[in-house]
């Protein structure tokens, strides 16, 4: 479906407000200041996706009064198609750069993939088990059963051309859902087990009924802690089911409890250094007393003994 000038920027500027493509970040959301660095950023974009593109038909009627072809004039689908295009570009430059190539090419795997309507979860990080999988995509599976809601999950090794998980995991979406139609009630998770990081992206209705206390807590409490500890298969099966939670309108099961670590002092108090100091006193006189006292008994016995004698 074309759409007008003014309904794409329409839609981009309400992606930067919380449309498809608004990430789940720490707090509560961004700051005025924050939120209009946003816009400008994504509306910079779209100014730049804006600027002219000639055509081959531009190009043979120069001259004729035709006007060249404009981005704006071309469809979504077009936009979409000129992304894919573009990203199998860099990846074909991928084995002549000095960077991770491997991490690279992973992040454009993803975008190159067909969303995982059935399958829910894109383990490109190789982080998770068979049954974790099993148990992630069954979750995910009983989430849109019961309210319509679509969360999908990619794990990530690393991420070296769009460092930023937020940033990555809106591109996902946007990829995947590229109208506001059908990302609506969409969501997409991301886990990225290097950085022991995450985000989370949504359309508008899936990120308004997820609620900003769970996902600010998934981000910064639920998946650190978890893959801190390495355990990728329990930090994304409890991250989708408090965002399910959510969704579903039950209670958050919570955040996992942070292990304590005895940080007090290594040294030992003046109590404790006096009450084995007294007991080495002890050990030590009694020692003294064997090592001494023992031979000198012996002497004195035996003196005793040899003067018995002579009385004798």
């Amino acid at each position: 479906m074309a759409l007008s000038g003014s309904t794409k920027t329409s839609m981009n500027l309400s992606h930067a407000f919380g449309g498809v493509g608004s990430s789940a970040r720490r707090g509560v959301g961004p700051p005025p200041l924050a939120l209009q660095r946003q816009v400008h950023a994504r509306a910079h974009r779209f100014n730049d996706k804006a600027a002219v593109v000639s055509s081959p038909a531009s190009e043979e009627g120069k001259g004729k009064g035709d006007k060249p072809v404009t981005a704006i004039n071309v469809s979504m689908g077009d936009f979409v198609n000129t992304n894919k295009i573009a990203a199998a570009g860099l990846a074909a430059m991928i084995a002549s750069s000095p960077l991770s190539g491997a991490a690279i090419a992973s992040e454009f795997d993803v975008l190159e993939a067909p969303a995982p309507e059935t399958s829910y979860v894109i383990d490109d990080g190789g982080i998770l088990s068979k049954s974790g999988k099993r148990s992630i995509a069954q979750r995910c599976a009983d989430l849109e059963k019961k309210t319509g809601y679509h969360l999908n999950v990619v794990t990530m090794r690393k991420l070296q051309f769009t460092p930023d998980p937020f940033e990555f995991s809106d591109k996902v979406l946007e990829t995947w859902y590229p109208t506001i139609e059908q990302g609506d009630r969409k969501g997409v998770l991301v886990v990225v087990s290097t950085g022991k990081e995450g985000s989370i992206s949504g359309g508008p209705s899936f990120i308004n009924n997820v609620g900003n206390d769970i996902l600010d807590s998934v981000i910064s409490e639920t998946i650190p802690v978890l893959t801190t500890e390495e355990k990728y298969n329990e930090a994304t099966l409890k991250s989708v089911q408090r965002i399910a939670s959510g969704l579903e309108g039950k209670a958050d099961p919570g955040a996992p409890k942070v292990r304590k670590v005895n940080n007090g002092p290594n040294y030992q108090k003046k109590g404790e250094v006096n009450d084995k100091s007294k007991a080495f006193d002890l050990i030590f006189k009694a020692l003294i007393f064997i090592v001494l006292g023992v031979p000198l008994a012996q002497v004195g016995l035996s003196a005793a003994q040899q003067r018995k004698k002579e009385e004798e």
